[in-house]
């Protein structure tokens, strides 16, 4: 799960499917995303939500989504 100061984000791993929250807890919308499948990686900055791919454990890649240009 993700925090910035309006939203709340947490996400499905196996369909690759952002969910984007309200502070109230309403669904505000549900993005499809192309990269990222490490769980524990979903972050906020900088106004994109982040996903990090880390196959080996070691140097992972991080991807940046605006979910608002979607």
């Amino acid at each position: 799960m993700a925090l910035d100061r309006k939203y709340i984000c947490s996400w499905n791993t196996d369909f690759k499917l952002i969910f984007v929250y309200d502070r109230k807890g309403q669904k505000v919308i549900s993005v499809d995303i192309e990269k990222g499948s490490y769980g524990f990686s979903l972050s906020f900055a900088n106004g994109l939500i982040f996903l990090a791919d880390d196959g080996d454990y070691a140097t992972g890649t991080w991807y940046g989504y605006n979910l608002w240009e979607k």
